[in-house]
């Protein structure tokens, strides 16, 4: 008989043999003993580096999953599940979660029911630091019952981002002196999961980007269709206008409301512009427009300063909500009498140049609509004979800058109308526009540029 035992001296068993005695058997048999000893020794090894080789594959396939970024995961839900399953297989950690702030996401583990203002608690702690924390000993709910172990919270860096906006936390229930590799996987899993969530941020900012501008061109397509589309035919006048916006929209407008003879109603024209740029003016100014113009096409007797009174009416309210205001010049056009009628809720400029005149200034005799909710408007009858220029237009004329921050002004503008005075309105229009650009050669835009002209013939 020889005993079976292994290295480290426990006794597996027995090898017996019968019929045979003698030294060389004896030999023998504790050679074979050693030698099965030493087959189950190895075989152990083997069961435990298969273990081992396994535990690893399962890792390097979490890590795969973990790494892998394709235009089918650009998408922060499905990168912030995906961070919390598999730093759960890498780390072996019995929950986690991740906390983005902009834009706002909580994401946890199954059976993590630790409520969400105690999850950016801890964030903030993070945060706060500037830099990972391990909270010992910790509690956090599972399902119905509170489990205490360690918590490592470490923030996933941005390099695009000077704040912490994004966090991974694990709970690991394990002596703290054994948490060393895990805390160095969990940084690396945190350094992978940043850049990866910087790709999906940023993918998701430039679609977010791309729809304002489909949409803003939409706006702005809107707004193209609402103005003149081209100029009107009215005996005694030669009218043109244009309009060009600083955005893709803006708060200029100019309409036109052409003589109907069934009717009597006269030829009459609008200029406005609402305060502020954007969608915010353009909005504004759609609603202005319309209303202007329905209560112009109303009543084939309205005047000017009676449009503009009801407009203001009209309109009042829903300016003072949004502390905004339109200025709007009105005018009417009497070929029999040979005169303009005009109502000016406070804008400028408005410019006539007589026949063998010097162009000047026409005053407003009221405030823009929206600033009060009297009506302070009237009616100022002008001469308009052949040869005479009325020019209305948008401060975006007179108040572009160059690169001295020096205003074209009125001036300049004053000086231009008497120079393009003698030639046609689209001609005035388009060399008026042509100055303040050729002013304004360094800089862009600053407002919308708006000019109406008529010219008697």
């Amino acid at each position: 008989m020889a005993p079976i035992v292994d290295d480290a001296g426990n006794r597996l068993g027995e090898l017996w043999v019968d019929g045979v005695q003698g030294d060389a058997v004896l030999a023998r048999l504790q050679a074979d003993a050693a030698l099965l000893a030493s087959l189950t020794t190895l075989e152990d090894e083997v069961e435990s580096l298969a273990d081992a080789l396994a535990e690893t594959e399962d890792q390097l396939l979490a890590l795969y999953e973990l790494n892998k970024v394709d235009s089918g995961r650009l998408d922060i839900d499905r990168l912030l599940h995906g961070l919390v399953q598999q730093a759960m297989r890498l780390v072996k950690a019995d929950a986690a979660f991740v906390v983005l702030t902009t834009p706002s996401r909580i994401v946890r583990s199954p059976g993590l029911t630790t409520p969400d203002p105690c999850l950016i608690q801890l964030f903030e702690r993070v945060r706060k630091a500037g830099s990972e924390i391990l909270l010992r000993d910790t509690a956090l709910a599972f399902g119905r019952t509170n489990g205490k172990g360690n918590v490592f919270i470490v923030p996933l860096p941005l390099r695009e981002r000077c704040e912490i906006i994004a966090a991974l936390g694990l709970w690991l229930d394990r002596p703290a002196s054994t948490l060393s590799p895990a805390l160095k996987l969990a940084r690396s899993i945190a350094e992978q999961a940043g850049a990866q969530l910087e790709i999906v941020l940023l993918h998701e900012q430039l679609v977010a980007q791309a729809r304002l501008q489909t949409e803003m061109e939409l706006a702005r397509m809107v707004q193209v269709s609402l103005l003149p589309q081209r100029s009107p035919v009215v005996r005694g006048l030669d009218i043109y206008g244009t309009l060009q916006p600083a955005l893709h929209v803006g708060g200029d407008f100019f309409d036109y409301i052409v003589p109907d003879d069934a009717n009597g109603r006269p030829f009459t024209f609008v200029v406005g512009d609402v305060s502020g740029k954007g969608l915010p003016a353009a909005l504004l100014m759609a609603m202005t427009r319309t209303n202007l113009r329905s209560i112009a096409l109303r009543t084939a007797n309205s005047t000017p300063a009676s449009i503009l009174a009801q407009a203001n009416e009209n309109l009042y309210e829903d300016f003072t909500k949004v502390g905004m205001m339109a200025t709007v010049c009105i005018g009417q056009y009497d070929p029999a009498g040979g005169k303009l009628t005009v109502a000016n809720a406070g804008h400028s400029p408005v410019i006539i140049c007589s026949s063998g005149s010097a162009a000047r200034l026409l005053e407003a005799d009221g405030p823009p609509l929206g600033v009060l909710p009297l009506s302070l408007w009237h009616n100022t009858d002008i001469p308009f004979q052949p040869g005479d220029v009325l020019v209305v237009a948008t401060d975006g004329l007179n108040e572009e800058r160059n690169s001295r921050s020096e205003l074209f002004g009125m001036d300049r503008l004053l000086r231009q109308v008497d120079r393009l005075s003698t030639t046609s309105s689209k001609d005035i229009a388009d060399g008026l526009l042509s100055a303040v650009a050729q002013f304004d050669t360094d800089a862009t835009q600053d407002d919308d540029q708006t000019v109406v002209v008529l010219k008697a013939c």
